[in-house]
């Protein structure tokens, strides 16, 4: 009876433990990138080129068959003469743990841009990480994976219309957070 007694006290305490890291895991799994579906229009962003970004109501990822929410518009041409324009987010991160970020594109000219890159307190650039779309005409997931270096503590997402060809590139669902393999709490180094 004693021995059901402490093997059913060992089960429970491993339950516990079970149950105490899937509740870490959703914290640590959080998204970092504040409004990344732009339902809040350009709040916590920074656009560069202002004139040629705007919010659609007209293209959105989440509701492709219905009616669309919202998406950022980065319009590459200005006047008729094709023009670089991007959108940035600086949000803070931890070095050395590995970084999984994914946005969403859709645009008529594959070349669209998604850089990640790894940034001192002030949000100063220093190395990055790039994706870009391939496929014209439908939404196309990138995706970067990368471990943040010593010293970085902030991390700029991007989002660039590198004015491959004149026209507009959507972007929507923008996504910055630990790895999955890395955020469990078993792996070093292991999450705040």
């Amino acid at each position: 009876m004693a021995f059901l007694k402490n093997e059913m006290r060992r089960l429970i305490g491993v339950m516990l433990s079970i149950g105490l890291l899937a509740s870490g895991n959703s914290v640590s799994a959080q998204n970092l990138v504040s409004n990344p579906d732009f339902d809040n229009d350009f709040l916590d962003w920074t656009n560069f080129f202002p004139s040629q970004i705007s919010i659609s109501r007209t293209m959105d990822f989440r509701t492709p068959e219905s009616t669309a929410i919202r998406s950022m518009q980065i319009d590459s041409a200005e006047s008729g003469t094709p023009h670089i324009a991007f959108a940035v987010q600086c949000v803070d991160v931890h070095e050395q743990f590995v970084y999984v970020a994914t946005a969403e594109v859709n645009s008529h000219c594959p070349g669209q841009q998604f850089y990640l890159f790894w940034a001192d307190a002030s949000c100063t650039a220093g190395d990055s990480m790039l994706a870009q779309s391939t496929r014209p005409d439908e939404w196309e997931r990138l995706t970067i994976t990368a471990q943040a270096p010593l010293g970085t503590q902030k991390a700029l997402v991007v989002l660039e219309n590198p004015a491959t060809c004149a026209g507009s590139a959507y972007f929507d669902a923008i996504t910055l957070q630990l790895d999955a393999i890395f955020s469990d709490g078993f792996e070093e180094p292991t999450p705040p």
